[in-house]
């Protein structure tokens, strides 16, 4: 007897042993870098991130525009005339141009180094501009999207504006591209309003009766799935996230693993080598989560930093950018080092 109890003693001891040393690359979070007011970032809350046609990443906060060079930030000189420093959206688009929307200012755009003002009254339905993207048809033609605050969505395309009838959505806080189940791109409208994708030439509001709940949505993204299917994602201020699984729709809040009611407009997913989705999703009071088999995981920082933007790698950069409020750009190296903390006992 005690020949056996010190045999499974061992055995036990030993199996003990082999998962500990399993654990800390399983439960280590991805290396992180934080870029602050010290590296030449204007202002610590950055609102928006984008690349560039060369790859050049633009950050955009309360004090202007600025773009990472080595491992310093470089404010963009403004042109004079400029009212609002106040940068909340930057888009390049195909003609290598740069576009800023900005908080009161209207919307700017530099191509070949050439300033052009766009403003309510004129061109925009609102000099608030909350989101930017660009599409291209398949006969080639680009067209720039613009969500405003307060006067839905305007468009450019082929050198000419057009406000578009929006009907409720007036507040506009995400504008994106995404595939019906046959391939073909629709565009999807994230709003203080609701949720809504284009029908035609009509804005199809997302209700009760179609299973979603959510009305303040500041962002809808699309992410896909191995066996060729599309998942829809919304973040529900006030509510958690909304996941659409090509039938239903279901909420995720504290009841399943993600612990805020106020996620932000951070939505971003990244692919695993065997074609499985990871989603990342910023929150205003709980820190940066990930969602990974079906489990949500939090990243080690301060759980009381608000995510404000997400920007995920390019294929050949496995790195993922954040933009904070308060705390500057974080950068996570998701190929590359790993990170053990305290938080895991160390």
């Amino acid at each position: 007897m005690v020949t056996y109890l010190h045999r499974l003693i061992v055995f036990l001891g030993l199996a003990c042993s082999f998962l500990s040393s399993q654990t800390p690359y399983e439960r280590a979070r991805p290396a992180m870098r934080v870029y602050g007011m010290e590296q030449g970032l204007p202002d610590a809350s950055v609102y928006t991130l984008t690349l560039d046609r060369t790859g050049r990443l633009w950050a955009g906060t309360k004090e202007g525009a600025a773009y990472l060079k080595g491992r310093a930030w470089h404010t963009l000189r403004m042109p004079g005339g400029f009212s609002s420093n106040y940068v909340r959206a930057i888009l390049a688009t195909r003609d290598d141009s740069l576009w800023f929307g900005t908080q009161d200012g209207g919307l700017w755009r530099l191509n070949q180094g050439n300033w052009t003002h766009f403003m309510a009254g004129k061109e925009l339905p609102s000099n608030r501009v909350n989101c930017l993207t660009e599409t291209i048809d398949s006969l080639g033609v680009s067209t720039v999207w613009v969500g405003t605050n307060g006067g839905g969505i305007a468009t450019f395309s082929k050198g000419q504006w057009r406000s578009l009838d929006t009907g409720p959505l007036q507040t506009i806080w995400r504008i994106r591209e995404m595939r019906d189940p046959d391939g073909k791109p629709r565009m999807w409208c994230a709003a203080q309003e609701g949720l809504a994708r284009l029908e035609a030439t009509q804005w199809k509001m997302l209700g009760p009766k179609d299973g979603f709940l959510g009305t303040n949505v500041n962002d809808v993204l699309e992410v896909p799935m191995p066996d060729g299917r599309r998942e829809i994602w919304a973040s529900c201020w006030g509510l958690g996230l909304a996941r659409w699984d090509g039938q239903t729709w279901t909420m995720h809040n504290a009841s399943r693993g993600f612990p805020s009611p106020n996620p932000t407009g951070s939505l971003g997913y990244t692919l695993r080598a065997d074609g499985h989705p990871i989603l990342w999703a910023g929150t205003y009071d709980a820190g940066f989560w990930w969602f990974e088999d079906e489990q949500w995981h939090l990243l080690a920082q301060d759980t009381s930093t608000s995510i404000l933007s997400v920007l995920t790698p390019e294929a050949s950069k496995p790195t993922l950018w954040l933009g904070t409020r308060g705390s500057g750009v974080a950068s996570l190296d998701l190929g590359g080092w790993k990170s053990l903390d305290d938080k895991l006992g160390l």
